[in-house]
């Protein structure tokens, strides 16, 4: 049986942090992380400041990252452990060790 594991962690991302976030938040989610917008059209859209732009995204970042820590029954982080099995060589585990993605990993949502 084969799966798309890729496509279903963005999916299960995609829904977990929607649903922690306030409607305003949500907008500023869809319109930056998943359409990929810069800063400036972001504000346009909103009517935010570009410091309340930021202030806002890291709000959003920190109420996306509790939501995906505490999901029920298997939370989507570490990501290791979603993708269990999936690093298989010494060397490939090796080199994700070295770039440090044991903390502070940030997923991204769409491909640009």
């Amino acid at each position: 049986m084969s799966s798309r594991r890729n496509e279903e962690y963005i999916a299960d991302f995609e829904i977990t942090a929607l649903k922690a976030l306030t409607p305003s938040q949500k907008k500023l989610f869809i319109l930056h992380f998943l359409l990929g917008n810069e800063y400036r059209t972001c504000c346009e859209a909103t009517g935010l400041t570009s410091g309340q732009f930021f202030h806002e995204i890291y709000r959003i970042q920190q109420c996306a990252a509790i939501a995906l820590k505490s999901a029920r029954p298997y939370p989507l982080w570490p990501v290791r452990e979603y993708f269990a099995g999936v690093i298989r060589s010494a060397t490939a585990q090796k080199m994700l060790d070295g770039y440090g993605l044991g903390s502070g990993l940030r997923v991204p949502l769409a491909m640009r």
